[in-house]
């Protein structure tokens, strides 16, 4: 229609006829009264009744356009304020977040959203203001939702599907006016994106819903007490696996999403400035958010498995003696097998693990263990490699042939986790002190090692826990002098079980933390779970990947001692680069055996000499070409250790050799100030005889137990006051650009640098560029301190 002509009373129409009268012509209202007067009056009122109904048709479209758009505005509006409110109840907004979901950001010309009203269940009491706290704790600041704000937020979520999806039926199915309104080119964009909105809408409501009423059953538990309850599963076969549907559904409905955003322009966005930035943003998440969801399936599978659903889990669980060090981290002192069923924690006792160690008297190592000194090899001395899967394997056959029955426990096993002392005292940290009533003690995480050390090596104390041990127990689980440790981790079991949700939070933080340094080591059966523990650097094997360097170097106390709590080790390496892509190393490792450092632990233990089976791990194809340091086996000299019997005769055996001189071993290898080089009896045969001093040279053992990497090993032996230093010197070729094995995206070299869990050793290492591929700085590498997790040492590539 045209405008207005600029004159009040004259106006142009179309070509049309009303009782005689023609509008195709410009007329003036008066004339017009005066003409219309004289028509015949029938005629008159057939002209009036269609002059009227043709100006009445576009009132009435007008008024039904505006009481459609009401209708639209006002259901839009309380969609979303269901939506946000269904969010709330899932996650209160806290006083500095602001007073609302949106903060500052509030629904154009709606007051504060409030959820649908409820009737409060017979017996319950009102809800309290909202403090920002829910459940019965945190996880990362958000609250576990209690079962009134999961009811109020499946209510929430429900109410604005229902009306999102009217919303869609309105816009998918328009009425005319709606229908025109879409052909207006100012307004075609609008629509567009309210229809997109309304979309969007629909499909977030659906994920809030699907996802609250799956997640609702394990949430409730939760809520009540993650551990604490061990009587019914956290979560049964059948909620897992409708919780993994709502979680599959809702990564679908998160691509609709994301496509819908895409057709969205936000300047056409009916809302404010704020709320347009923050639909920004979270348009531009979507995308990652659906990524992370997308290997949800896989992970929720993994974590079910692994805590029991629909099938029990066990795990033998180890803890391990530090002070004498093994090649996993430390003498494996106690076990006990860990049931998981349907996510809740069995309860759990560890043993004494010589408790069963008559079960294998005569059992020998296998051959490639071949060094091993002890005979009767069984679970307590199983863990002999630094590749944690292959000590899991062993200690799985083990237990399934020699210890299963004698527990009284399954005779499969889905996985081995050992660990330190290290966790333990971390998770003190956050559990708080525990007092050990029966004791007098308080154990901390400064002092666990210390007690531990104390009621089972010192023998006042050992008799003292003697007489509280034959009482507490009753089961005959542990032997006397592990009572208070297997007293100390019932004590330490419960206290956990009943920690908040933010508490055992941080719990799994610092667990996964020592994981990362190994001092939890964790295997498991499932092949699924234990590469991706691989992927995450988490499952303690030995690194074999191609194109890099690798250094591995492992320790076992044999000493039958807690001298690795005072024997002071050090190491360094320099590595060259050479034109080639080869890789010189130059290694040296010290061994300091001074008992002062540590006086406490050393009065544990008569044997004073400390004997190391040292094993360095390097790449498959490593040369070794010098070496030194490394006890032959082939006696030089004997004298006694004891200096106030300078009179003692040598074994017959030994009675040929000469007396050892005051100073020895011009090369270094071994350095003893006080001038006594004799290592004492030798605990491995047990008949108290003291053996000569050996040699020292090239390591005796070359047969790896890792496949794809080479070894170097060998016993070192270092008595009291004395410095022991191992030196080897190899060749690694292909490891460094510009070598075809080193790829065109990897830096010009890597060396990964790994470390034995229970150790804390200050380490140097130097790594010197070629001429062919320098570093960006032209300058050597380096490193220096103490290695608390595995160490990646790079050469990049010089800048094109």
């Amino acid at each position: 229609m045209g405008g207005w002509s600029g004159e009040r009373t004259a106006v142009r129409r179309r070509s049309v006829r009303l009782g005689g009268l023609d509008f195709n012509q410009r007329w003036d209202l008066s004339a017009f009264l005066a003409r219309f007067s004289g028509v015949h009056p029938l005629r008159r009122v057939l002209t009036l009744a269609l002059l009227i109904g043709a100006l009445a048709t576009p009132l009435l479209a007008a008024a039904s356009a505006y009481q459609d758009y009401r209708q639209l505005r006002t259901l839009g509006q309380d969609a979303i304020t269901h939506l946000l409110a269904g969010k709330d109840a899932l996650m209160p907004p806290t006083a500095d977040s602001g007073a609302t979901s949106g903060g500052s950001c509030v629904v154009a010309g709606t007051a504060t959203p409030q959820p649908s009203s409820t009737k409060p269940q017979a017996g319950s009491k009102a809800p309290a203001a909202s403090t920002g706290s829910a459940g019965s704790g945190s996880v990362s600041g958000l609250k576990v939702p209690d079962p009134q704000q999961l009811a109020t937020a499946q209510r929430e979520f429900a109410t604005a599907r229902s009306e999102f999806q009217q919303l869609a039926g309105l816009l998918d199915v328009p009425n005319p006016t709606l229908s025109i309104a879409g052909d207006v080119p100012s307004l075609r964009g609008t629509m567009s994106t309210v229809r997109q909105l309304v979309y969007i809408g629909d499909d977030a409501a659906t994920v809030g819903y699907d996802l609250t009423v799956a997640a609702t059953p394990l949430l409730t538990r939760l809520h009540n007490g993650a551990l604490a309850d061990s009587s019914q599963p956290l979560i049964t076969a059948k909620e897992a696996a409708q919780l993994r549907g709502a979680i599959i559904t809702s990564t679908t409905l998160l691509g609709d999403i994301q496509r819908h955003s895409g057709q969205v322009q936000p300047s056409q966005l009916p809302v404010s400035a704020c709320q347009r930035a923050e639909f920004v943003k979270l348009t531009g998440e979507i995308g990652q958010a659906r990524s992370i969801l997308t290997q949800v399936p896989a992970l929720f599978d993994m974590a079910t498995w692994l805590v029991g659903v629909g099938q029990p889990r066990h795990f033998l669980i180890q803890t391990m003696d530090r002070a004498e060090l093994r090649p996993t981290g430390g003498f494996t002192g106690d076990f006990g097998v860990l049931t998981l069923n349907g996510g809740r924690v069995s309860p759990f006792t560890l043993r004494d693990v010589n408790w069963v160690y008559n079960n294998t008297l005569g059992n020998a190592a296998p051959p490639v263990y071949s060094w091993w000194p002890f005979g009767n090899w069984g679970l307590r001395d199983a863990n002999l490699s630094p590749d944690f899967p292959t000590t899991a394997h062993l200690e799985m056959g083990l237990y399934q042939r020699y210890v299963a029955r004698a527990i009284g426990q399954p005779t499969q096993v889905d996985g081995v986790v050992q660990l330190t002392v290290v966790p333990i005292a971390h998770i003190l940290q956050i559990t708080g002190p525990i007092r050990m009533a029966d004791y007098g003690e308080t154990v901390t995480a400064a002092n666990v090692e210390q007690r531990i050390h104390y009621y089972q090596n010192n023998f006042t104390a050992i008799a003292r826990e003697d007489s509280i041990c034959r009482v507490n127990n009753a089961s005959k689980t542990a032997t006397t002098r592990k009572c208070f440790t297997g007293e100390l981790g019932k004590l330490l079991e419960d206290r956990v079980r009943h920690l908040s949700m933010s508490q055992l939070t941080q719990v799994v933080k610092s667990i996964l933390g020592d994981m990362h340094a190994h001092e939890i080591q964790i295997y498991v059966t499932n092949p699924k779970i234990e590469s991706y523990l691989l992927g995450l650097g988490y499952a303690g094997r030995l690194t074999t990947a191609p194109g890099q360097d690798s250094l591995m170097v492992d320790q076992a106390n044999v000493s039958v001692s807690k001298a690795s709590a005072y024997v002071k080790v050090r190491m360094s390496d320099d590595v060259t680069l050479d034109s080639t892509g080869g890789a010189t190393h130059n290694f040296t490792m010290s061994i300091n055996n001074d008992p002062s450092v540590d006086p406490t632990d050393a009065a544990y233990s008569s044997i004073t000499t400390y004997r190391d089976y040292v094993r360095v791990y390097v790449p498959r194809q490593a040369q070794l070409m010098w070496a030194n340091g490394f006890d032959t086996g082939k006696p030089v000299c004997w004298e006694p250790t004891l200096t106030d019997k300078p009179k003692t005769k040598p074994p017959k055996q030994f009675a040929k050799l000469p007396k050892c001189p005051t100073v020895m071993f011009g090369d270094g290898s071994l350095v003893c100030p006080k001038g006594n080089y004799a290592p004492g009896p030798n605990m491995t045969t047990g008949d108290g005889v003291e053996w000569p001093v050996d040699d020292t040279g090239f390591p005796t053992n070359d047969r790896s137990d890792v496949a794809g990497l080479t070894m170097f090993g060998g016993y070192v032996t270092v008595p009291e006051n004395c410095t022991g230093t191992i030196t080897l010197n190899w060749y690694v070729p292909h490891v460094a650009a510009p070598s075809s094995a080193v790829g065109a995206k990897s830096p010009a070299y890597t060396l990964y640098v790994e470390r034995q869990a229970g150790t804390e050793i200050p380490a140097a290492v130097t790594i010197h560029p070629s001429g062919a591929v320098k570093s960006e700085s032209h300058r050597s590498i380096t490193y220096a301190g103490v290695l608390e997790a595995d160490l990646m040492l790079t050469v990049p590539r010089p800048k094109s």
